[in-house]
């Protein structure tokens, strides 16, 4: 077998077995940031949106909060949800005067990522309903993100149901988020919120304390693919580049 035929036979293997040149990547994030840029000004709303963020963090570049808008901007018009919710921060005064104040845009875009499935908007949402007195579209959004197992929607829902005049005293619902909120806890924290559990406990029948009981141990958490994405951070805009991530040892 001559050299071009072990060649050519080498070529096909490397195919035939899913190998590619991604190893082979320039993995700087200068690198990365030039090949998001290329995607997303080929129409890539994802990309425009990780962009935003290189920029927005200073990640191989200079932080420049204008320049990551102008992404974010790109991102929301291309329908990137992740994009939309960045955008909603920026509205709602991330980085001071970088564009005017305005909640009901910062709602409005962060409402797109909500409605997506991403569960920190979800909280952010609600908390705005909170804010206009639309009670029940507030703890919609809540238990939306209770149910991806978002820690913050624990607490205030804890909050609304055990010591808040917005919505009706539900001491059972209260001690059902306290107890899905201590099991995400280290053990040292979550042994802080014993009395309080210990005070709810104190204002239930044996009847309700097993509801409350039955709740929790039915209680499913199930992330969205949004809220899984966004949490993989540079990890994915790495991947969406071809390149890899280089991991501490």
């Amino acid at each position: 077998m001559n050299f071009r035929l072990v060649l050519i036979v080498g070529l096909l293997l490397s195919s035939a077995s899913g190998c590619s040149q991604a190893t082979d990547l320039d993995s700087s994030p200068e690198n990365v940031l030039d090949i998001l840029i290329e995607k997303a000004g080929a129409g890539d709303s994802e990309a425009a949106y990780h962009v935003g963020m290189f920029y927005n963090n200073g990640v191989g570049t200079a932080q420049n909060p204008e320049i990551a808008l102008e992404w974010f901007m790109k991102s929301t018009n291309g329908g990137d949800p992740l994009g939309a919710y960045k955008l909603g921060c920026y509205y709602a005064g991330q980085f001071g005067d970088v564009i005017e104040y305005n909640e009901d845009l910062a709602t409005e875009n962060k409402l797109m990522a909500a409605e997506a499935g991403y569960a920190l908007a979800q909280h952010d949402v609600a908390l705005y309903y909170l804010q206009e007195n639309k009670h029940d579209l507030a703890i919609e959004y809540l238990e939306k993100a209770a149910k991806q197992g978002f820690q913050g929607a624990y607490t205030t829902l804890v909050t609304l149901y055990y010591r808040s005049e917005v919505v009706d005293t539900d001491i059972v619902k209260a001690r059902s988020f306290t107890k899905l909120a201590i099991a995400n806890m280290s053990a040292d924290v979550a042994n802080n919120f014993n009395p309080i559990v210990q005070s709810m406990e104190d204002q239930l029948t044996t009847t309700q304390i097993a509801q409350s009981d039955n709740f929790v141990e039915n209680w499913t958490i199930a992330p969205s693919p949004l809220t899984k994405l966004a949490e993989l951070g540079l990890e994915r805009s790495y991947a969406l580049a071809g390149a890899t991530l280089a991991t501490a040892e």
